[in-house]
């Protein structure tokens, strides 16, 4: 299904959704094919997950390596300083196959900022029909697009194992393991116009959270895992004015694990809503805006709720069912 050609490939990512598709590919040539595998990336992960990963902010020589395929993740250009970008330009120059993944559906043309037309990987997969037709639409060649679903999806569903049972995982962060957790993943949509755009931000969705749970009980808990590029100065200042002890603001986390450990997860559009999905976990996407600025707008599968009182009345059924 996700068949790499050549037998020494290189893996390069910067952002964590990029990363994780790379390390569930390399995990699957390893285990299904034998193949000898590179990782490189510019932001640091775990050693453990990420065998033969080089962090590095230079881009290196494929070519002298014996690489024979690169492929990379596809990271907003900004947050990853280009990182991906220059990858696949100095893999292009050096005449090797080169293969890049978009895991959403957003910023098709932008994830390959600074590249021209004969820059671009050879081939550039994305995960359904609608990613295909956006990414066309925002300008690039149909021709290299082709239909792959996420392997971290199938990593996930397949491979991974949790290193804690049960809630133990939140133990770690001083949240009691008894009651009812409710994992919320926000979008940072105050970096992106997002009151404009979407018609909301993360701080108002985290108000009605709030709002919602509070009168449910004592032993309801809120975790909220922000993005990495998510200011965390006004959620501090919301949780903080709501004086509610059962809501814990975490930045840096194993996002699975936390999944795992939680009873349900709220988000937007997040990729976090789609690998809780993958584990079995009940997900709630909570979308007060507009609805054309809905990434996962073609995911009927999801259940989707488009206020306050939707959002109290989900949450109570997943609580007293």
């Amino acid at each position: 299904m996700w068949q790499l050609p050549g037998k020494h490939i290189a893996f390069v990512f910067s952002d964590a959704a990029g990363a994780n598709i790379c390390m569930a590919l390399a995990k699957m040539c390893k285990k299904e094919n034998k193949i000898t595998t590179l990782l490189f990336s510019n932001k640091k992960y775990s050693s453990t997950e990420f065998e033969n990963l080089t962090i590095t902010e230079t881009v290196p020589s494929f070519k002298s390596l014996g690489v024979d395929c690169v492929f990379s993740g596809t990271s907003h250009p900004f947050s990853s300083d280009h990182f991906e970008v220059t990858c696949i330009k100095n893999a292009v120059s050096e005449k090797i196959y080169t293969i890049s993944f978009i895991d959403h559906w957003a910023n098709f043309k932008l994830r390959f900022d600074g590249l021209n037309v004969t820059e671009y990987p050879d081939e550039i997969w994305v995960v359904d029909e609608t990613a295909k037709e956006l990414a066309v639409e925002e300008g690039l060649p149909s021709e290299k697009i082709v239909l792959k679903p996420n392997p971290y999806h199938y990593y996930l569903k397949h491979l991974w194992q949790p290193q804690y049972s049960n809630k133990n995982y939140f133990e770690i962060f001083q949240i009691p393991t008894n009651g009812f957790h409710i994992l919320f993943a926000p979008d940072p949509l105050s970096i992106r116009d997002g009151k404009e755009k979407a018609g909301f931000t993360e701080e108002d969705a985290l108000k009605d959270l709030l709002s919602s749970i509070s009168g449910l009980g004592d032993e309801i808990y809120l975790i909220v895992k922000c993005h990495p590029l998510q200011p965390m100065g006004n959620l501090i200042e919301i949780i903080q004015k709501n004086k509610n002890q059962n809501c814990f603001l975490i930045k840096d986390a194993d996002a699975v694990e936390l999944i795992h450990a939680s009873d349900i997860v709220v988000g937007f559009y997040s990729n976090l809503l789609l690998e809780a999905d993958v584990l079995g976990k009940k997900v709630i996407r909570y979308f007060p805006g507009h609805a054309e600025a809905d990434l996962l707008k073609h995911k009927k599968g999801l259940k989707k709720v488009h206020n306050k009182n939707e959002l109290i009345k989900e949450i109570k059924r997943c609580i007293y069912e």
